[in-house]
């Protein structure tokens, strides 16, 4: 027979599994870092299990969590395969070896996720990335329960921009993708998870055949309001006579830019406008070329890569952010844009989707090559040439962010997933055969 034991509530005790936590690297690091933060600010008992390449960082952002902290370092296997994926492109590069270096980091980070358990320091743990939701995972049977996201994937390139991505790169993602099922099977984290988080429908669609049953959907990106202030726009005073737009991300092919800088070039013929360029990237020189080649360098600035404090400098000069990305699964800047009062443009494809709508931005339909550059000039005309409507998108796009996609309301909503994950576990556990 079962019998059913007393048990009061279990408060949250969390170790936040990831590779890196960061401020700096882009993308999706800085996720369990906002994370972790959170949770020590609110006095939760809170852990971080990351590699050692953000020791540095973290030992200056967060001097007072550093018997908080665990790092992993990289074995010799791990550096090799890092040497091998640094010849490959990039995406390829990041779904085949890119994988296995964090499935080596993960097996380590277990051993301090059971002692951790073992000590009763943690009664739950969260992995928040990788945000891929094919890729496998070791954190499983480790004591307590696991939670896996936000993930947010399952992103192809539009089928008008399908030349966009090598045909090599092309063969390695199908296949990575049909192996997918088995190697989860073989690494079961995401089949025995207690549950799973995705951002979007998309991403549960891409979720491995052998993935768990219990999905729940929690948006992946959110903003430190503290950091990502108003704009305090005021009309004519903080633009000048020439409006500004700004591009900030990696300079890569998959983000479009020169599709942007053609757009521009018909702009410029009709508009004096000018372009800020955040960010550094393979694509770089290529991008430069294209601007000369076209005359217009002298209203482009390629600004190159800049810490975060100075990025909100410069979003705040700008009459618009724009992200002509063409496979954005996330696209946080894109919040960040929206939570200091900014109007967005952005191609309407992926995680621009997600976020975007007429009331704060404007969304551009990847429809072809002639057709997005067409409707960008479009856009950008219309932003600069009104003044009070991009006013008012950006005044919308905070509202809309302080509503549903702050860290602080995010950091809520996780933590009353914690207990609700942790009352099922500690409700399925209360029942002893006798």
């Amino acid at each position: 027979m079962l019998i059913k034991q007393d048990s009061s509530e279990v408060i949250p005790k969390v170790a936040i599994i990831a590779n890196n936590a960061s401020a700096l690297f882009g993308g999706e690091a800085i996720i369990p870092l906002h994370y972790f933060r959170q949770l020590r600010e609110k006095n939760y008992d809170a852990f971080l299990i990351v590699h050692e390449r953000v020791k540095g960082e973290l030992s200056e952002l967060l001097p007072h969590e550093i018997d908080n902290i665990y790092y992993i370092k990289d074995s010799f296997l791990q550096k090799f395969f890092w040497k091998i994926g640094s010849y490959l492109p990039k995406r390829v590069a990041t779904v085949t070896f890119g994988v296995l270096i964090g499935l080596l980091t993960e097996f380590q980070q277990r051993t301090i996720a059971k002692r951790l358990i073992k000590s009763n320091k943690v009664n739950i743990i969260h992995q928040p990335t990788p945000v891929s939701p094919k890729q496998p995972s070791v954190i499983y049977n480790l004591g307590a329960p696991v939670i896996i996201g936000p993930m947010n994937g399952g992103m192809n390139y539009p089928p008008a921009f399908k030349t966009y991505e090598s045909s090599f790169s092309k063969i390695v993602l199908k296949s990575v993708r049909f192996l997918s099922s088995l190697i989860n099977l073989l690494l079961p984290g995401k089949r025995k998870a207690a549950l799973l988080l995705v951002a979007n429908e998309r991403t549960r669609k891409s979720l491995p055949k052998t993935a768990s049953y219990n999905v729940q959907t929690l948006v992946e990106n959110g903003v430190d309001l503290s950091l990502w202030e108003t704009n305090l726009y005021v009309e004519g005073s903080v633009q000048g006579e020439t409006p500004t737009f700004l591009y900030l991300g990696r300079l890569i092919s998959l983000k479009a830019i020169d599709i942007l800088l053609e757009s521009l070039s018909d702009v410029l013929k009709e508009r004096d406008v000018k372009l800020k360029i955040i960010g550094d990237g393979v694509e770089k020189d290529n991008l430069m070329m294209l601007a000369k080649k076209l005359n217009i360098e002298y209203a482009v600035d390629f600004v190159g890569f800049k810490p975060q404090k100075e990025c909100v400098e410069l979003i705040k000069q700008s009459r618009s952010l724009i992200l002509p990305s063409l496979c954005e699964c996330g696209g946080a800047v894109i919040l960040e844009a929206m939570a200091m009062e900014t109007a967005v443009i952005a191609t309407n494809w992926g995680g621009p989707q997600d976020y975007i709508t007429n009331e704060c931005g404007i969304l551009i339909d990847p429809l072809g090559r002639e057709e997005m550059r067409a409707s960008l000039s479009e856009a950008i005309l219309l932003l600069a040439n009104n003044e009070a409507l991009a006013k008012n998108m950006g005044i919308n796009g905070r509202l809309k962010v302080e509503k549903e996609f702050s860290w602080d309301k995010k950091v809520e909503e996780m933590l009353d997933i914690y207990k609700s994950v942790l009352e099922k576990s500690n409700k399925n556990n209360s029942f002893k055969r006798i």
